[in-house]
């Protein structure tokens, strides 16, 4: 059985998410400094989350040239962008309040 790309980002859409999760209880775990010295944990799971966001994008661009729109592959994009995206409207929140 091969393994297409669709059926790899949606078996694993999830990961990024549970990769935040746990870096968010390990973080919380510090205070002061600490949390500050352990932020840079958060990146691993925003590149992860936005590549994986990118590369459904580019999944879902080239099957809807073929078919339809394929609504679980859409979800599972938004899913695995959800970290990233969340990071991004922070940062333009923070940007624009200030």
């Amino acid at each position: 059985m091969a393994l297409s790309g669709r059926s790899l980002l949606i078996g694993t859409s999830w990961v990024p998410l549970l990769v935040h999760l746990l870096v968010l209880r390990t973080v919380g775990r510090y205070e002061g400094w600490g949390a500050w010295a352990a932020a840079p944990l958060f990146i691993p799971g925003i590149v992860l989350s936005a590549g994986m966001a990118l590369a459904g994008a580019a999944l879902f661009l080239r099957r809807q040239q073929r078919a339809n729109i394929d609504v679980v592959l859409l979800a599972a994009t938004a899913l695995a962008g959800s970290v990233a995206g969340y990071y991004l409207v922070r940062v333009f929140v923070v940007t624009l309040a200030t």
